[in-house]
């Protein structure tokens, strides 16, 4: 690009001698390079070979097809909550909640409970509340599993899975999770800590929500 302007200057130079008649040589010098200037500057074909695109036809998603491979979609939450087995309601066989947990706008809980009908025994529910969703609820398909830690041997823990439609007010769940005077008297299986708590995780998959 400096040549070029460099060029360029000379050959204003030497346009204005000619003009006032003073260098008519430098012109005929000039004439051999402008012309191959001129040659330089004029548009060439470039060799571009033909480039081919791939093309696809436009396709329509099969809905029944992809659930079919890929399965339903499932909203899973799990949560963790400790119990004391020298709680005085749960002895007096008062029903203990949990917290309640909001999942894909439901508000739930669980509760244990214990039975003395015939033998003694921890009862495990999950209930989806009454009021309170965030969204109008009519009711909700789920699976859900409960498993009582074992603090000691996280394989021995001992877990049960159902999956139900609730109804908002209701619940579901087993009056005789475990029995009692095996899994929650005696810390050798386990269960208990030093402070006699034991640990229920919750698993709670979403299958189908009605609302209205």
């Amino acid at each position: 690009m400096e040549i070029l302007i460099e060029d360029l200057k000379a050959s204003v130079k030497c346009a204005v001698d000619v003009v006032e008649d003073t260098s008519i040589v430098q012109v005929l010098n000039r004439i051999q390079q402008v012309e191959q200037e001129q040659e330089d500057c004029k548009s060439k074909t470039l060799d571009i070979p033909d480039v081919e695109y791939t093309w696809f036809e436009e396709s329509v998603i099969d809905t029944a097809t992809l659930v079919e491979q890929l399965g339903t979609i499932l909203y899973q939450y799990t949560f963790t909550s400790t119990f004391n087995v020298d709680d005085e309601n749960l002895q007096l066989g008062n029903e203990v909640y949990t917290d309640v947990h909001y999942i894909q706008g439901l508000a739930c809980c669980f509760f244990i409970r214990k039975f003395e009908t015939f033998a003694r025994s921890l009862g495990l529910f999950i209930q989806l509340n009454g009021s309170g969703h965030r969204q109008g609820v009519k009711s909700c398909t789920a699976t859900i599993s409960f498993k009582l830690l074992n603090v000691q041997h996280i394989k021995q823990s001992t877990e049960r899975t159902l999956t139900h439609t609730f109804n908002p007010g209701t619940h579901w769940g087993w009056s005789e999770f475990v029995h009692w005077d095996n899994i929650l008297v005696n810390k050798e299986k386990g269960f208990l800590d030093d402070n006699n708590n034991f640990a229920i995780q919750a698993t709670f998959k979403v299958i189908n929500i009605k609302r209205g």
